[in-house]
């Protein structure tokens, strides 16, 4: 964690809630996650955030703020369980779709374990930022071939394509003198991650390669305002509606990729998008 990040972190205040560390019992290793449940008594069975922080795949973890910070509030504003999952992180060993089965196998352990986390399992939301956000898009997908429904996805600015896409000059231009992407970051980055990219076509390593995106809950989809990456995630929205999916899609103004990495006494953006999450996240 950054010397700025931490000293955020360390001036947050946490809303009353518990907390909680547990392993998950993976299909392939024990995966940790973080479960925030409000103190305060509840009218019935919560409704449940499955949240997946990003970090390019390759670096983040459940104390960073995209994760603890997003987590607390959510789990606060929208009055529902969240659980903080913290995949594989890929590596020079551990690629693509790695961090898709740890993520299905804490998805079904949740569904499993309803009773005891207290959740609605009609009401079961998954979500994430950034590369959290595309491996939410594809854990949505792989639900979905289990035969397992939920009812929403909510995805802040994602990444969707394994493809490098162009960038438009107008989004470019808009971009300039904030922290961007340059063109071959995924020319460079994904290979990476995942050096045949028909590997496991079943877990969808990049939701936006899929040949079938339908038959899928509500999105919520949020993109930075300065953000070149809005260049895979705009089309995503588009594969997704021409498929049948329902997306709410928004741009959060004045802001730029990460800023959930942020608190939101810091960040009206944060904030304002915090406050659409909890509201997808209560709908019934």
């Amino acid at each position: 964690m950054r010397r700025e990040e931490a000293a955020r972190a360390a001036a947050y205040k946490v809303p009353d809630l518990d907390l909680q560390n547990v392993s998950v019992p993976g299909s392939e290793v024990q995966v940790p996650v973080r479960i925030y449940k409000p103190r305060r008594a509840a009218s019935g069975l919560r409704p449940l955030l499955i949240w997946h922080h990003g970090g390019a795949f390759v670096f983040g973890g459940l104390d960073q703020l995209e994760a603890h910070v997003v987590a607390c509030e959510i789990a606060d504003r929208a009055d529902a369980v969240v659980v903080s999952v913290d995949y594989r992180l890929c590596n020079d060993e551990i690629k693509l779709p790695t961090p898709q089965i740890d993520a299905r196998d804490v998805a079904l352990w949740c569904l499993e374990n309803a009773h005891e986390l207290g959740i609605d399992v009609n009401h079961v939301t998954v979500g994430g930022a950034s590369a959290g956000a595309s491996l939410s898009g594809s854990l949505s997908l792989i639900l979905r071939d289990l035969g397992i429904e939920i009812s929403g996805v909510a995805l802040i600015y994602p990444v969707a394509h394994y493809q490098g896409l162009p960038v438009s000059d107008e989004l470019r231009e808009l971009c300039v003198g904030h922290r961007v992407f340059p063109d071959d970051f995924k020319f460079l980055h994904n290979p990476y991650l995942l050096p045949d990219p028909s590997a496991r076509p079943e877990l969808y390593p990049f939701p936006g390669e899929a040949a079938d995106l339908s038959r899928q809950p509500k999105h919520l989809m949020i993109h930075a305002e300065f953000d070149t990456l809005r260049a895979t995630g705009e089309p995503y929205a588009q594969q997704l509606r021409d498929a049948g999916v329902v997306v709410d899609e928004s741009i959060e103004f004045g802001t730029e990729h990460g800023y959930l990495n942020l608190v939101p006494a810091d960040s009206e953006g944060m904030d304002r998008t915090l406050n659409k999450m909890a509201e997808f996240i209560s709908q019934r």
